[in-house]
């Protein structure tokens, strides 16, 4: 399974049915991230932490808290 830079920005917000998301990644056999939809991804969150339209991101300090939430449940840690 290729994971989209939507469904990472999903699981960071814990936006509706993340946890769907988080079920197929766990259940999946073989998942990736290309490196552009990680370029992709860390831009959305860094626009949203700087026009501060996500309420939630207090609790995410830079973008290496981000790395390591998304690493704990892509992991199944989480």
């Amino acid at each position: 399974m290729i994971v989209d830079s939507s469904a990472l920005v999903a699981v960071v917000f814990q936006e509706p049915d993340y946890e769907l998301i988080i079920d197929k990644l766990v259940k999946s056999n073989a998942t990736g991230v290309g490196t552009p939809t990680l370029v992709e991804t860390g831009i959305v969150l860094h626009m949203l932490q700087v026009i501060g339209s996500v309420g939630r991101w207090h609790s995410y300090s830079n973008l290496d808290d981000i790395r390591q939430r998304l690493t704990a449940v892509l992991s199944g840690a989480i």
